[in-house]
């Protein structure tokens, strides 16, 4: 009875999330059938909108603390470790996920098999802004966020680039309609740049360390103190991942017949997300670790179900790192360096949703893909996924950068977009998942440098408080030494066997010519009382560096 109750205990936050979701799907199909109208969708809607404004209030604090303290308490031998580590594992499980991509719609070939419906797949997005974009759009727009001009309107903005609809008569009289491309900037937190930034900046604090102790100290306590809010969020989380469901269901018009029209799409897309999710990361896992995957999985429940809820690798983050640190051990200088990063970089679902996605609209209008267009594809997505929003549906931006690298148009875009808000979710799960298993991998490869550092930091600690203070007693060359946590063993008794030497304030060594414990007015052991050969003066003892600290 104990252990079930100690059970229930600390499984409670995720009992409560599981059950948020069966709520919210019960809650949302049932007030369907009455028709509500957009004031009653809204207000469901309402606890779920506060609760992403939770996790999102939380991303910028804790990827600019975790990543600059991860960093500079890390020396630049073991900080290089973990960034090829996290890169090399980000650019593998990419390609793997496009190359599934491919070979799973190349197979199906799910476009061959899918009716167009009506005029709305007809001229989707052909005159929008984001239809213009091309591959080296998005290519420069990724670059101009990694290097913000103004590093506070990063946390606030993002570039992008965007086509200006333009309309004038030419000279035969006729509306012509000019896109002309201008750069401009949303409402979004410049992740990217926020993390060269905290990258840049962590490793330089680890460079200098002896001046910057005391930023990396703020930094830390603002880490803390961002875990400690993560932490009241998450309790709340319940009650918004059940709106946030409730309140999407009685968005959609028709939920099942969306999802029947684009049947074997939509097959394609999710065979791909489960293969990866379930087969290929447990076994690179399992390849590259010899543990577990499926133990390692477990406790990420509620990594996945608030990526399903939110669709926001971003709004996750927060807590994809607390699982990974509380349920799964990882130590916290690897998640606070590979998740955010992961978080923005690596997108395995969404680069297969992108593959999927071009080859699928190619199909449906009996395009011939060559290798050269299947080549061309893979890279787009590729980049795309890297370059990706960490927030919902930003993969529709990034098909449209690959269906015009291959020369498609945007025609029948709204076919994937009506699903987009189910495959989101998904594939946003998938990332994250990936997230959690890079920060396994680059744990199992990097503790044994990560506990030598952790041995090197205690010694320097402990070197530092035996630095004792020696204060000016009077003439003839005698100073006092405050104790420092020694408990004496008998009166006049040496103080220890270390081989001390005293340095003055002024930089002079000098040598003691002997230290003991004199005793008070009533017998009480205080101070020890060194002569030296010089005048009294103020200044230090430190321990020599050929010290073996044994003690006598």
């Amino acid at each position: 009875m104990a252990r079930c109750k100690q059970w229930l205990r600390s499984n409670l936050l995720l009992l409560l999330t599981v059950a948020s979701v069966l709520i919210g799907v019960i809650v949302g199909l049932e007030t369907r059938k009455y028709k509500p109208s957009q004031r009653i969708v809204e207000i469901f809607a309402f606890p779920g909108e506060l609760f992403m404004r939770m996790l999102q209030m939380a991303v910028l604090p804790l990827v600019t603390s975790s990543i600059m303290t991860g960093l500079a308490t890390l020396d630049a031998r073991t900080s290089k470790r973990i960034f090829i580590l996290s890169f090399s594992y980000y650019a593998v499980s990419t390609v793997v996920a496009i190359g599934l991509g491919i070979i799973l719609v190349v197979l199906i070939a799910p476009g061959y098999r899918t009716k167009l419906e009506g005029s709305e797949s007809d001229d989707f997005l052909s005159s929008s802004e984001e239809a213009q974009l091309t591959t080296r759009d998005a290519f420069f727009d990724l670059l101009r966020n990694m290097f913000p001009e103004n590093m506070a309107e990063a946390c606030v903005k993002q570039c992008r680039t965007v086509y200006k609809k333009q309309e004038h008569i030419n000279e035969r009289n006729e509306t012509v309609t000019v896109f002309t491309k201008v750069s401009a900037y949303t409402r979004q937190i410049n992740i990217m740049g926020i993390i060269t930034i905290s990258i840049t900046v962590g490793i330089i604090l680890g460079r200098i360390k002896e001046t910057s102790q005391p930023l990396i100290e703020c930094l830390s306590v603002v880490d803390q103190i961002t875990t400690k809010m993560i932490m009241i969020v998450m309790w709340y989380s319940p009650l918004g991942i059940a709106s946030l469901i409730a309140g999407k269901l009685l968005e959609i018009a028709d939920v099942w017949r969306t999802l029947s029209a684009l049947g074997f799409y939509m097959v394609t897309v999710m065979s791909g997300f489960v293969i990866q999710m379930f087969i290929i990361q447990p076994l690179m896992y399992f390849v590259l670790t010899r543990r577990d995957p499926f133990a390692y999985m477990r406790g990420l429940i509620q990594v996945w179900l608030t990526a399903f809820v939110t669709a926001s690798s971003a709004a996750t983050l927060p807590v994809t790192i607390r699982c990974c640190e509380h349920n799964l051990h990882i130590d916290q200088r690897v998640t606070r360096f590979v998740l955010p990063v992961g978080a923005t970089v690596n997108m395995n679902g969404e680069a297969l949703y992108e593959a999927v996605s071009a080859i699928f609209i190619a199909q449906l209008t009996g395009w011939e893909l060559n290798p050269v267009r299947l080549i061309m594809i893979s890279l787009v997505a590729t980049l795309g996924s890297i370059g990706a929003a960490a927030v919902p549906s930003a993969g529709a931006v990034t098909v449209v950068v690959a269906l015009n690298a291959v020369g498609l148009g945007t025609r029948h875009m709204a076919m994937i977009l009506a699903v987009d808000w189910f495959i989101d979710r998904v594939r946003t799960s998938v990332n994250v998942i990936g997230d959690a298993f890079t920060a396994g991998v680059v744990q199992y490869y990097c503790s044994e440098v990560l506990q030598r550092t952790n041995i090197t930091t205690e010694e320097a600690q402990t070197r530092k408080q035996m630095n004792i203070n020696v204060q000016e007693v009077g003439v003839g060359g005698h100073m006092l030494l405050q104790p420092f946590n020694e408990q004496p063993s008998g009166k006049g008794d040496v103080i220890d066997s270390y081989d001390y030497h005293l340095k003055s304030n002024d930089g002079d060594e000098f040598e003691p010519q002997f230290a003991t414990r004199p005793n008070d007015k009533q017998g009480n052991e205080t101070s020890a009382s060194y002569i030296t050969e010089s005048n009294s003066r103020k200044g230090s003892l430190e321990s020599d560096d050929n010290s073996n600290g044994s003690r006598e």
